[in-house]
C-alpha cells in the first residue's frame, strides 16, 4: 500500500450507500474496513466508537465519490495537491528593509533567542539572512508576488522567518540554503505573531520540491 495514494478524510464525510474499491486505513496504514465494504451508518458508527475521527481513503475512491482534494493530506502530512517549483528572480522582489534585518540580528544576539518558541529536539541553525517566499492559494497556485523575508532559524523540520506583514495563507514556498545546496521547500504555516512592528512566521516543512 502506497502512502502517497491515501488521503485523510473525516469520518463524517464518508458517503453513505457507497462502497470502497480499496481498504479504508488509519494513520498507521492499518486496515479499518476491507475493499468492497459498503459504507452504511453501522460502519461509520463503528469507526467512531473505535476512536477514528479521521480515516485514510484511496485516491481512486475519493475521485469516484467526487470529493475535492483541497486540504487533503497523506498520513505523512504531504498535501494531495502540490505546487510547481518557483523560479525566484531577484529583480522581481523588493530589497529587505535594513531595520528588519537589524531586528532579527538583535533577537539572535539576545541571551536566549529561542525562549519564546516550543522546545525542539532537532538541531536548529540561526542566521539573519534574506530568503525568497511565495505565498500559495488553497489550490497551491501562487498568490501575489514573491517577496524577501528574513530567516531567523532553520532545521530539517521547519523554519522561522520575519516579514513586514503577517502571513495568513496555509502554505508557502521558501528557498533556503541547507547542507550546501539551495532547496525549495513547501512549508505549512503553524504560527504568525507580531513582534514590534514586524511579524514572525513559523513554518513546518511538508515537502521538498525537485
Amino acid at each position: 500500500m502506497m502512502d502517497d495514494q491515501y488521503f485523510g478524510l473525516s469520518v463524517d464525510r464518508l458517503p453513505l450507500d457507497h462502497h470502497v474499491d480499496h481498504p479504508i486505513l488509519n494513520r498507521d496504514l492499518e486496515p479499518l474496513a476491507p475493499a468492497g465494504q459498503r459504507i452504511d451508518r453501522d460502519v461509520v458508527q463503528r469507526l467512531r466508537l473505535d476512536g477514528n475521527d479521521q480515516v485514510f481513503v484511496h485516491l481512486e475512491d475519493r475521485k469516484r465519490w467526487g470529493l475535492s482534494l483541497v486540504f487533503a493530506k497523506t498520513p505523512s502530512g504531504r498535501p494531495a495537491i502540490m505546487p510547481t517549483r518557483k523560479t525566484f528572480s531577484a529583480d522581481s522582489m523588493a530589497n529587505v528593509a535594513p531595520e528588519l534585518v537589524e531586528h532579527v540580528q538583535e533577537i539572535l544576539a539576545s541571551p536566549d533567542p529561542g525562549a519564546t518558541d516550543d522546545r525542539r529536539e532537532e538541531a536548529r541553525y540561526s542566521i539573519a539572512a534574506p530568503v525568497p517566499v511565495q505565498e500559495l492559494t488553497d489550490h497551491m497556485t501562487p498568490l501575489g508576488r514573491p517577496y524577501l523575508a528574513v530567516l531567523r532559524d532553520v532545521s530539517s523540520k521547519g523554519l522561522s522567518i520575519y516579514h513586514v506583514k503577517d502571513v495568513v495563507v496555509r502554505h508557502f514556498l521558501v528557498e533556503v540554503e541547507m547542507k550546501g545546496e539551495t532547496q525549495q521547500l513547501l512549508a505549512e504555516t503553524v504560527r504568525c505573531r507580531r513582534t514590534g512592528k514586524f511579524h514572525e512566521v513559523g513554518g513546518k516543512f511538508v515537502a521538498k520540491l525537485s
